[in-house]
This record gives structure tokens, sequence and C-alpha cells, in this order.
């Protein structure tokens, strides 16, 4: 959590000196036209949970303007960031999980409000070894579910626990057969639908 909120601290300082000016893209980012804005671009893809394009964007405002000031709280946000993924992978390196998880392929479901909490999620899963497909659905249920086809259930469990870990909201999300709702949202995909609705909150 110190790790975040050092960034945001970062973040708004750099948003509260002009970083918004430039406008934004169409995914909602800041330009990356001057230092300012591809740092806060920086911090934007952070919270979003896209560690390693914040990390990418941090370096390009090392490189790509040097003599900035905000080149050396630049350096800072990349180590914390590569501090971070390596915490991410031991962490997936240490967690004992069945041996079907490893390559288990997981559908991420959610509103396209809810895509930072999607990414992140989607995130982890990687880390973890799963193969995940992400899909944006307007009409997507708002309360945060794990969907699982038959012979998946103990999958679906570890995964509904590790959703309760890291949301701080909703605390308990369940897992429940649903092969037929998986098959009407994304037909053909795997044995796992994880549904992030308007309800998760990231810790």
């Amino acid at each position: 959590m110190r790790v975040r909120v050092s960034c945001l601290l970062l973040l708004l300082l750099a948003l509260s000196c002009g970083g918004g000016t430039e406008g934004l893209d169409q995914n909602g980012l800041a330009a990356g036209g001057s230092a300012l804005g591809q740092f806060a671009r920086a911090g934007q893809l952070y919270f979003r949970g896209s560690l390693s394009a914040s990390r990418e964007e941090f370096n390009g405002v090392i490189y790509r303007f040097p003599d900035s000031p905000l080149a050396e709280d630049a350096r800072l946000a990349v180590r914390r960031i590569e501090g971070e993924l390596r915490e991410g992978e031991e962490g997936a390196q240490g967690i004992p999980l069945p041996a079907e998880f490893r390559g288990l392929a997981v559908t991420v479901v959610g509103q396209s409000a809810g895509r930072p909490v999607m990414e992140w999620v989607s995130a982890r899963l990687t880390l973890l070894g799963c193969s995940v497909n992400t899909v944006f659905d307007s009409d997507a249920p708002e309360v945060t579910v794990v969907l699982h086809r038959q012979g998946f259930e103990t999958v679906a469990g570890i995964l509904a626990d590790s959703l309760s870990h890291w949301l701080s909201r909703p605390q308990l999300v369940e897992h429940q057969g649903g092969g037929g709702l998986i098959d009407a949202v994304e037909p053909g995909c795997g044995g796992v639908m994880i549904v992030v609705g308007t309800d998760a909150i990231l810790q």
C-alpha cells in the first residue's frame, strides 16, 4: 500500500502542476509530449494496474527528459514498480496451486467502467500462470462472482478466495456453476469466468 500511496502523491503533484493541459487520448490517458504529460500518463497506467506499461512511461521521462525535475521522481517510481513486480512473481511462485491451475483459461468479464480493476485482476492472474481473456460487456452483472463449468469447482474456489483477498470489496466473493451463462457471454471460453462487478474495489 505504501508504494501506491507514494506514486499517487507523485501523480497528484504532476497533475497539479498542469499535467493535464495537453489533453487526453482515446483511452483517457494524459498525452506524453512533455515530461509532465508523460509522468502523469505513467501514473494513470500504474493505477490501472498496468505496471509494466507504467514503468516504460516513467523510463520515458528519465531518458527523454533527463534534465526535468521529474526525472528523479520517475527513477524512484521505476524502482518501486520493479520491486512490486518482483514481489508479484515471487508470490506467484510461492503459492501451492493444483497442477491444473497452471495454464488455466480464465475469462474476465465486466462493464467498461470497471476497466482498472479488470486489468489489475487480469495482470495478477497472468502472474499466477493463467491464460487470461478480457471481455467488456455493457450488460455484465454488477456483482462480482466466479462462474465455472463442471469439473472446475476446485480452481474456481481458489480464484474466489484470491479475489476476496485482493479486493477490499466485496469482502467475500462467491463461486458457482454457470456453464450456460459462460456460453452466453463468451461461447467457447475456458472452464472459469470471473465477473468483475461494479462492487469490486481494490485494496
